[in-house]
């Protein structure tokens, strides 16, 4: 402020021993030690406070980086638990159309052999020498679990006790066999892992 008066005051008017007096009137008015002691203390008080919060501060700002630390380990679990989810319904959707797949297959070969049936029925009302149609199935099986359906059928369809060197002539292909042969009396093996694949043939 002394400054500033100093820099106000224009010596054009007023002489330097004017200037000089003026100033320290000014100052002894404003009464600068009087004000000086009690503000000194104020900053100083100011100062210490400020001083002595430091570690508190620290610790704060150390709790808020651990708690952001603790917030992204809890957001990256929870993407990668979607991510896995997301991949677990992918994989449920693609069985699923594999599984849908197979059946329009299997729709679409049973149509064609209808078809073909019907084509024969027709072929028979239509020529003089009628057509005999036979039906017989091929059978696909899904191991291991298909394998031990086809001998526990044949099981099913022998009488017992049987003679051992009778029983080891079955090789698994005359079982096979056997299966498909009783399929065509209406016989089939209730089970998911033997799939009847049904041949139409015709015969003069």
């Amino acid at each position: 402020l002394l400054k500033d008066l100093d820099v106000q005051v224009q010596s054009v008017y007023i002489t330097d021993d004017e200037k000089k007096e003026v100033i320290l009137e000014v100052s002894k008015s404003l009464e600068w030690d009087k004000f000086k002691e009690p503000y000194e203390n104020e900053v100083a008080i100011y100062l210490h406070d400020a001083i002595s919060k430091l570690p508190s501060i620290r610790r704060e700002l150390e709790e808020i980086a651990d708690a952001d630390a603790k917030e992204q380990t809890r957001l990256l679990k929870i993407k990668q638990e979607r991510e896995e989810q997301e991949r677990l319904e992918k994989e449920k959707q693609r069985q699923k159309d594999e599984e849908s797949a197979k059946e329009k297959e299997l729709t679409r070969m049973k149509q064609a052999e209808l078809q073909a049936e019907f084509e024969f029925g027709s072929s028979k009302v239509e020529s003089s020498t009628p057509l005999k149609v036979k039906h017989d199935y091929e059978l696909e099986i899904v191991p291991p679990a298909g394998l031990i359906d086809i001998v526990r059928f044949w099981a099913s369809e022998q009488q017992w006790p049987m003679e051992e060197d009778k029983m080891l002539r079955w090789s698994f292909d005359r079982m096979k066999k056997f299966a498909e042969k009783e399929a065509g009396n209406d016989k089939f093996i209730e089970s998911e892992y033997v799939i009847y694949r049904e041949r139409v043939k015709s015969k003069i």
